[in-house]
Formats: C-alpha cells, sequence, structure tokens
C-alpha cells in the first residue's frame, strides 16, 4: 500500500503511513517527488560528521558515501541522496516510532526543503483571506500559545507552528508543512482546548501536539508580512507598529535554518540571505504586542486577520 502526502508543495509518496503530514493524491509522474522507505535493522554509520544541532532532538548530521547521513537521540537513522529525492530510515523498530516519525516530519522535511531552495524559517506560518503569515518572536514571545489560539478558529489555518516554508518567485509562496501546533499543558487549559485532541510529543514532559479536526488544505498562498510577537503587560490591547525594514530582515535573517550549516558562507548561508531579501520585498515587517493574557488573544487574532485581509 502506498501513503501519499505533500509537504510545503512537494509531493511524498511513503509504504508506511505517517502522522503529522497532509495526505495528497499519489504522482507517479511527479519529477520533484520525494520518496521515503524503511529498512528494518541496523543503522549504519557515517563516514564523516559534520554539524549538529543543539536542542532537545539532538539532531546530527553527517555523509555516508555520496549520501546525506541524519541521526538524533532517538531510534532511527535517515539516509538522503544528494539531489533530495530519497529519504531511507534505517530503524530497530517496523512501523517505525512516533520519535522516529516527529523528527522526520518536524526536524528533517524542514530542512530538506531549505537543501531545495526553500527557505526555511524558525516562524509559525498562519493563514486566513487567502493570505499567509509568519509569526515570528523570541522565546517567550507568545508564538506557540497564539498559533493553538488561530488553530481554535474556523477561518485560520496552520502551516506550521515551528520551521515554516516559504518557496521564492514573482510572488513569494507560504507552503503548508507539518500539521498540528505544539502547546504545554497551561496553554492547553487557558485556551480550553480538548484533551482529546492532543497528543503528548516525544520527548517532552508536559507538552502537547495539538491537532484540530478540520480539514488540512495543501495550497501554498501568498506571504503578506512577517509579524514579530512582543507580550507586554502594560498594555491592554494589541498594538500593531511597522518596522524598520533592515532592522526587521536582521531579525528574520537570524532564524533562517540552513540544511547544512558547516558549509561555506556562499553555499547556504550568503543564498539562504539573498533569498530571504528577495521574499521579503514586498512583505509588511509589523511588530504585534499585546497583552499578557488568554483573554487577549481574540483580539490578537482580529488584528492579524486584518493584516491577512489588506
Amino acid at each position: 500500500m502506498t501513503f501519499a502526502y505533500r509537504f510545503a508543495g512537494v509531493p511524498l509518496r511513503s509504504h508506511v503511513a505517517l502522522a503529522g503530514l497532509r495526505e495528497d493524491r499519489v504522482d507517479d509522474v511527479a519529477e520533484h517527488r520525494l520518496d521515503i522507505s524503511f529498512e528494518p535493522g541496523p543503522a549504519p554509520s557515517a563516514d564523516q560528521h559534520i554539524f549538529a544541532w543543539p536542542g532537545r532532538y539532538e539532531t546530527r548530521l553527517g555523509t555516508i558515501g555520496d549520501d546525506w547521513l541524519i541521526g538524533s537521540r532517538f531510534d532511527g537513522v535517515f539516509r538522503v541522496d544528494r539531489a533530495i529525492t530519497r529519504v531511507r530510515l534505517y530503524s530497530a523498530e517496523m512501523p517505525p516510532s512516533a520519535a522516529s516519525v516527529d523528527v522526520l516530519v518536524r526536524r528533517i522535511l524542514p530542512r530538506l526543503m531549505a537543501a531545495r531552495g526553500a527557505a526555511t524559517i524558525h516562524a509559525a506560518a498562519v493563514a486566513t483571506a487567502g493570505a499567509g503569515l509568519l509569526l515570528l518572536g523570541a522565546s517567550g514571545a507568545g508564538k506557540s500559545t497564539t498559533t493553538a489560539a488561530l488553530a481554535t478558529l474556523p477561518e485560520w489555518d496552520v502551516f506550521s507552528d515551528d520551521l515554516s516554508i516559504v518557496w521564492d518567485g514573482a510572488v513569494p509562496l507560504v507552503a503548508p508543512a507539518a500539521t498540528g501546533v505544539c502547546v504545554w499543558r497551561a496553554s492547553r487549559d487557558g485556551l480550553g482546548i480538548d484533551p482529546a485532541l492532543c497528543h503528548a510529543m516525544p520527548g517532552y514532559d508536559g507538552k502537547f501536539r495539538f491537532e484540530p479536526s478540520v480539514p488540512l488544505v495543501t495550497a501554498a498562498l501568498p506571504l503578506r508580512a512577517f509579524v514579530f510577537l512582543a507580550r507586554d503587560p502594560t498594555i491592554d490591547a494589541p498594538r500593531l507598529t511597522t518596522m524598520n525594514r533592515a532592522h526587521a530582515l536582521i531579525e528574520a535573517a537570524r532564524q533562517l535554518t540552513l540544511f547544512n550549516p558547516a558549509a561555506p558562507p556562499s553555499e547556504e548561508h550568503a543564498p539562504a540571505i539573498a533569498r530571504l531579501n528577495r521574499i521579503a520585498r514586498g512583505a509588511k515587517m509589523l511588530r504585534l504586542s499585546y497583552p499578557s493574557r488568554f483573554d487577549a488573544l481574540p483580539a490578537v487574532a482580529e488584528t492579524l486577520a486584518q493584516v491577512a485581509r489588506e
């Protein structure tokens, strides 16, 4: 049996069902399709270790022959060809564990899109009124909580809550990626989210993946704005201000995610910055300050909807 998905506009084909992806039709002739296969048994060892990302997943990049090899602290090692057309998961468990699938969907696939020429940005991507917004913010800015609040509203689609994909072009397009929204227990309860729609996340204590029971879209939408979130306990209502474009680009550039951060700057970093500049050319750069209260989030949602409609 073949399972067909679409991630950031790219058709995926797998012989194992994968949680967190958007189902789509099988496309046997798509030249840019990505095939995912599974190999039971011991994982191959890297010929060379190149880079290790900090964080809970402990994702690491290496090479084996002409291929890339990506591992994490969870079961499973992923072998990827240089053309980014095939991913093979070597796993001691079959079907692969939820943790292995989570690493694939939320950590590896977004980086593979960067290798294919997309801008992969540490931001949430949300959409309404036929337009997409990127929500950025430092730790504690409320990005996940705001995204989860939007996910409870029928007029909003959440394209990604962490690593978002934008394709460069005459009109930059935000593409739907992983499903669901990460929420801590306090946010889940404060937003009144049904616990039955939340699943414990591998490797976290008290963090859940909220999966709204709504139809999932696969079509990309034009990017309308970069919105930098900032909680402000001194104000009573959301406040939207236009940012200096140069300062906003510097902040956004810090959130770029590269496939191989160890590559020479001319190979990955410089092209990624140039891509971000082109993408941001026609987008608004805004800062949204808002009160640190759950009851302020409906007004935040309306403010963001106005930005998407303009």
